[in-house]
C-alpha cells in the first residue's frame, strides 16, 4: 500500500497527483491507484463532457479489479470538490461490486465517512472469495497511537516478576509473528511484484510503499446471501475458481434476493 495523499509518476510526461483521504494515516492498493492513474484522463474527458451538456449526476461502477478502482475514483472526485478542481454540483453514486478491498482501515473509516449520505455501496456474493483479497496482517504498527499497546512495556511492569515474564514472552511471541508474516508479504507483494510492473511501465517510478498490509473492506455492504437454488444454478456455469464471482452469480443472486423480493 502507498499513502493515500502523494503522486505517482506513471510516464515521464504524466504525474498523477491524487487524495483518497483526508487521514495521513489512510492507504491505498499501490495497483488500483496505477490502474485509476491511467484511467483517470479519459474518465475526467468524457465527464466533463457530458456535464457541459447538462448531466450532473454520475453513476460510477466497477467490477472485481475495477470495484477496487472504483473505491478510489469515488474518493479522488470528491477531493477534487472539495478542492474547487470539480464542479460542486456534480452528484456522485458509486456501486463497487465483486470488489477486493482498497485499502486500509483508515482509509475505510474516510471512504465511509465521505458517503454517509448514502452514496457508495459494495456488492458482495458472499461465495465470492475475491473481496477477502488481498490478505491482510494486521501488527501493532497498524493501531491507534492511543492505545493499551502503545505503552505495553510500562504496564509490564506493573506486574509480579513471574507474571511478568510469562506475559512479555507470549506479547513477544506473538508480535514477531505477525511482522515475521508481514515482511514475508512485502517482499513478494512489493520488491518482486515492482519487477514485474517495470516491464510493462518502463518509466514508472516506484512509490514508497508502507510496511502495513491491514487491508480491510469499505463501503455500505449489500450482501448477496446464497439462496435455495443458487448451487443449482450454478451447476450450469463454468466450473472454475471464478464460478463465483462473475456477472452471472452476482445477477442471478441479485434478481432473487432483492428484485423478485421487492416485487
Amino acid at each position: 500500500m502507498i499513502p493515500a495523499k502523494g503522486a505517482l509518476k506513471i510516464k515521464n510526461d504524466y504525474t498523477f497527483n491524487y487524495q483518497f483521504a483526508n487521514d495521513d494515516n489512510a492507504l491505498v492498493h499501490t495497483g488500483w491507484t496505477i490502474g485509476l492513474a491511467y484511467l483517470w484522463p479519459d474518465i475526467k474527458d468524457k465527464m466533463m463532457d457530458r456535464y457541459n451538456e447538462g448531466q450532473k449526476e454520475f453513476v460510477v461502477m466497477g467490477h472485481s479489479q475495477g470495484g477496487g478502482i472504483a473505491f478510489l475514483l469515488h474518493s479522488h472526485l470528491y477531493y477534487l470538490q472539495q478542492k474547487g478542481e470539480l464542479p460542486a454540483d456534480m452528484v456522485f453514486k458509486t456501486y463497487c461490486s465483486a470488489a477486493p478491498k482498497p485499502g486500509n482501515l483508515y482509509y475505510a473509516y474516510d471512504f465511509d465517512f465521505i458517503t454517509r449520505n448514502g452514496m457508495a455501496f459494495r456488492v458482495v456474493n458472499t461465495s465470492d472469495w475475491v473481496p477477502e483479497m488481498p490478505f491482510s496482517i494486521q501488527t501493532l504498527n497498524d493501531i491507534n497511537k492511543v492505545s493499551p499497546f502503545a505503552d505495553a512495556k510500562g504496564q509490564l511492569k506493573k506486574m509480579k516478576p513471574a507474571q511478568r515474564l510469562v506475559v512479555r514472552h507470549v506479547y513477544n511471541d506473538l508480535n514477531k509473528a505477525v511482522n515475521r508474516a508481514n515482511k514475508k508479504f512485502r517482499k513478494y507483494l512489493d520488491k518482486t511484484a515492482y519487477k514485474f510492473v517495470k516491464k510493462s511501465l518502463v518509466e514508472f517510478d516506484k512509490p514508497n510503499c508502507a510496511t502495513s498490509q491491514n487491508y480491510t473492506v469499505a463501503g455500505h455492504a449489500i450482501i448477496l446471501a446464497k439462496t435455495p437454488y443458487y448451487d443449482d444454478f450454478c451447476k450450469a456455469l463454468p466450473q472454475h475458481a471464478f464460478t463465483h464471482h462473475f456477472m452471472e452469480a452476482y445477477i442471478y443472486l441479485l434478481n432473487e434476493s432483492y428484485i423478485k423480493v421487492k416485487n
